[in-house]
């Protein structure tokens, strides 16, 4: 069957991250949640198609949202798969390569709340977001809470490419929100912001090859 993607790039890879996990728990919790595993399902299919039955009823087409932002990148470093995932999974220290945070507050094991610098004339912007996959050395995935003023979601994946050298691939994307709110906030999601975060993950290959890095992690 033929679907006609009425989702933003953005979105689609929200719902499949939140999807897939909340899909995976239902099946393999100590208590297996059939209707929890139904509606995942769909959202999964809602993710992969890219397409929405009810944003298809209200005449909604997000398909091509310029305000959207998604970054894919890959990048190799000469320092160990387990120094580099120590760096990342400490959330609070992604300020310190991405220079649109401002800071990275932990609230527990999962939770976090992240601040941004926005223009000027632009609110402060935050918004909690939860991981939603943690596999040591391995990957590591966040995703915004359903109520914040931006949905961000990312994944982070590590895999050894020689003795001591690290491949490092990165999705991230940004997401505002409809209505005067996600006007206020289409600012922040400018161009510039999507090449400033390209730039930053390229430049992590100096610092994370630094002599800084490796005392941080010893």
């Amino acid at each position: 069957m033929n679907y006609k993607q009425n989702i933003s790039k953005t979105e689609r890879i929200i719902t499949i991250l939140s999807s897939s996990y909340l899909l995976y728990t239902s099946l393999t919790g100590k208590k297996k949640d059939p209707a929890l595993a139904v509606s995942s399902a769909l959202l999964l299919l809602r993710g992969s198609t890219g397409y929405c039955p009810i944003y298809d009823r209200l005449a909604i087409d997000q398909a091509n949202n310029p305000t959207d932002v998604f970054i894919e990148s890959v990048i190799t470093v000469d320092s160990p798969r387990h120094v580099v995932y120590a760096f990342w999974r400490k959330l609070e220290n992604l300020p310190s390569i991405m220079k649109h945070l401002d800071r990275v507050d932990i609230i527990d094991e999962k939770h976090s709340e992240w601040h941004v610098k926005t223009p000027a004339g632009l609110d402060p912007l935050s918004w909690k977001a939860t991981i939603t996959a943690d596999i040591i050395n391995e990957q590591i995935s966040w995703s915004s809470m359903a109520d914040s003023k931006v949905q961000n979601a990312g994944t982070v994946k590590f895999k050894e490419a020689g003795e001591n050298k690290t491949e490092i691939s990165l999705k991230m994307s940004y997401k505002a929100p409809v209505g005067e709110l996600g006007k206020a906030v289409a600012k922040f999601l400018n161009p510039g912001l999507e090449r400033m975060i390209h730039k930053d993950f390229k430049n992590f290959k100096d610092y994370v090859e630094s002599e800084e890095l490796t005392k941080e992690q010893a």
